[in-house]
């Protein structure tokens, strides 16, 4: 995958901004889960720079299966209807922390 760099390192992204880029790894949190075969996750912490999307598609088991707390930073506003409608039928939701960081909590 591509990892688009930026003059700070906490905002690179796979979603563009720049045309310099580096390769790497990506793995979905369903799939680290299950490589680890954890049997308890209690907190994930998403800060992806716009991706926040396809990182909550990616751990949507875990969310059933363990129902853990979720501190997310969306970006830019990174689709906020489709991250709730997403929490809200997991069962989930969502509460302002502070700026562009939310938690998100089972119901």
């Amino acid at each position: 995958m591509k990892s688009y760099t930026a003059s700070q390192s906490g905002w690179h992204s796979v979603k563009g901004g720049s045309s310099d880029y580096v390769i790497v790894d990506a793995f979905s949190i369903d799939d680290i889960v299950a490589t680890l075969n954890l049997k308890s996750v209690d907190v994930v912490k998403i800060d992806v720079e716009g991706a926040e999307v396809e990182a909550l598609f990616g751990s949507r088991e875990t969310l059933k299966t363990f129902q853990p707390k979720v501190i997310l930073e969306i970006v830019n506003g990174g689709n906020f209807s489709v991250i709730k409608i997403f929490a809200n039928n997991l069962n989930y939701r969502m509460l302002y922390i502070e700026k562009s960081n939310y938690l998100l909590v089972p119901t």
